[in-house]
């Protein structure tokens, strides 16, 4: 999942620095100023907001599935086996 997130702002850079440059080879400098603005300002803001989504989906303490406590030797005592074998 993390390539498939890396491949998307990928895309999302290539489409910004794409219409830049098309505005900026169709218009005129002040025209092309306002629009590198507006679109820089809306890149931004979508890190901004992209920023926050993940540090609250993100988890904060990896998890791994061992456990450090309580091993049992043979699991048919807990299956209520008297000689310990199932």
């Amino acid at each position: 999942q993390d390539q498939h997130g890396a491949v998307f702002l990928f895309g999302l850079m290539c489409f910004f620095v794409s219409s830049i440059l098309v505005v900026w080879l169709l218009f005129n400098t002040r025209g092309s100023v306002i629009v590198t603005s507006c679109l820089s300002i809306c890149l931004l803001w979508m890190y901004c907001k992209a920023s926050k989504i993940a540090a609250v989906l993100l988890p904060k303490k990896q998890a791994s599935g061992r456990f450090n406590f309580n091993r049992i030797a043979n699991v048919g005592y807990l299956m209520g086996d008297a000689s310990g074998s199932l």
